[in-house]
């Protein structure tokens, strides 16, 4: 989903590299190592992605503005109780460089 928001359509001739290790040769390669290249995630370590962990809100929030090429996105009160303002900017993991 995001690879298609971020700009996708840029066909490699190779994979792109990161220094994520734990994406390779897995199914989550190419679309990572893309959305590294553009900007819109890092790793939950410099090393690692950590692919089968699962992605919280705010992670997931903070990836969807970056994918829209935005740098920071106006937060509301929320009427969920499990969500504490953050700023997507603050939202540190596989969301933010």
């Amino acid at each position: 989903m995001l690879v298609g928001t971020a700009g996708a359509a840029v066909k490699p001739s190779g994979p792109p590299q990161s220094p994520l290790v734990d994406i390779y040769e897995t199914k989550y390669q190419l679309a990572v190592n893309s959305l590294y290249a553009l900007g819109v995630v890092s790793g939950k370590t410099p090393t690692r992605y950590l692919p089968n962990d699962q992605v919280t809100r705010a992670e997931m929030a903070a990836l969807a503005v970056r994918a829209m090429g935005k740098e920071s996105a106006v937060v509301k009160p929320s009427p969920f109780l499990d969500v504490h303002r953050f700023r997507v900017r603050d939202c540190k993991g596989r969301s933010g460089r």
